[in-house]
């Protein structure tokens, strides 16, 4: 079959370039659109500058109380569980941990316990105290099979924050004789004042 001719060629090059000026037709249309669009709003705002002003206003205010709302909200919320938290009961508001161990594996333990308690009350804020019972105690010298008097010992981290001496002093940790401080009514209890000796025993343990 013969090809086509010189005729053809010249048809399909005028479409090509119908086609490609009517794109370009399109894209200059759509760009004066646009312009012209910016253009009516930059007239229109200069016209009715008040209203988008006055606009912008109410926009920013309903912002800034929607802002304060929830700001306000998270406040009352935060205080009233602070609130709640300062009157419920130590007992209620406090972490306990309680384990047993020799006087010699005691010291190993609070360093990792310690650094856990550190993160659970870091933000909330709190104050850790080391609070340490030996085992009963009884006179020297009493029958184990009838006594009836013990003595518990401890060691409150800290206990000079919370409570005053009215007598003598802090006992001193490392003393060659050791040291403890009574209660007013321990000391009268056991009938003993500032600078008596009492000669104790384990009750569990008669080494001690």
């Amino acid at each position: 079959m013969p090809g086509p001719g010189p005729g053809a060629a010249a048809c399909l090059s005028r479409r090509v370039g119908q086609r490609t000026g009517d794109a370009r037709s399109t894209r200059e249309v759509a760009l004066l659109r646009s312009i012209g669009l910016w253009r009516t709003v930059v007239v229109r705002f200069r016209a009715d500058w008040a209203v988008v002003a006055a606009a912008w206003a109410l926009l920013l205010c309903a912002t800034t109380l929607l802002t304060a709302g929830t700001l306000y909200g998270d406040t009352v919320a935060l205080g009233g569980i602070r609130a709640a938290i300062a009157e419920a009961p130590v007992a209620d508001r406090a972490i306990v941990v309680r384990t047993s161990a020799l006087a010699n594996a005691a010291s190993g333990l609070d360093g990792p316990i310690r650094a856990a308690l550190h993160e659970a009350i870091d933000r909330p804020g709190g104050e850790i105290a080391e609070v340490v019972r030996a085992d009963p105690l009884a006179a020297a010298g009493a029958d184990p099979t009838t006594v009836t008097t013990l003595l518990a010992v401890a060691a409150y981290e800290g206990i000079e924050g919370h409570a005053a001496i009215v007598e003598g002093r802090w006992a001193m940790p490392g003393s060659a004789t050791p040291e403890a401080a009574l209660s007013v009514g321990a000391a009268a209890a056991l009938g003993v004042r500032t600078g008596d000796v009492l000669d104790l025993v384990g009750r569990l343990d008669s080494s001690v």
